[in-house]
């Protein structure tokens, strides 16, 4: 089962004050409000500080990674946070993040308690693969196979239109495959 919590208001307060004793204003990105609980107790303890700023990226993973990235860029060319704001809200446009998670069915997901689509899944060897839209995580479709065959045919997916990819940061992760 895979289980990730977030760390605490109490967590959150506690490294805000340590990072406000380096700096004068603390930008913590958090991943997706409607993914974790991260950015709701990343904002309860910075309304405990003037100077620190909560941002929901609206991504998790190695799309927030990018966002970070592109925040530590603009602000170290002195953008102001309110146009680092309107900055990443469309730079976030530009980031996808997909995943394939083999074995679902084993996970604590959404269908892990339906029946239907449990069986469905088995019986047709369907493994989904997933990206985050507007915040969410949604299915962006099924690909028939086992591991091995899902996961080849989800990355040549992602790069079907390689011509549209930005190549001046691309992350690519993952677990349990061969090069």
């Amino acid at each position: 089962e895979i289980t990730s919590l977030p760390a605490s208001v109490e967590e959150y307060e506690e490294f805000f004050g340590n990072a406000l004793t380096e700096a004068r204003t603390v930008v913590h990105i958090s991943s997706s409000k409607d993914i974790s609980s991260a950015y709701y107790n990343a904002s309860t303890a910075a309304d405990s500080f003037g100077n620190v700023h909560v941002i929901d990226s609206g991504l998790s993973s190695s799309g927030l990674g990018l966002m970070v990235l592109r925040a530590a860029d603009m602000l170290s060319k002195g953008m102001r946070f309110e146009e680092l704001e309107k900055d990443l809200d469309q730079y976030r446009k530009t980031i996808s993040v997909d995943y394939i998670v083999p074995s679902i069915l084993s996970t604590s997901s959404k269908y892990k308690g339906n029946l239907i689509a449990r069986i469905m899944m088995s019986t047709f060897n369907l493994e989904p693969s997933f990206v985050i839209r507007k915040g969410r995580i949604r299915v962006k479709r099924f690909l028939f196979g086992y591991v091995r065959t899902t996961h080849e045919e989800f990355i040549r997916g992602c790069f079907l239109h390689k011509n549209n990819i930005k190549r001046k940061r691309l992350i690519v992760t993952f677990s349990g495959c061969s090069p």
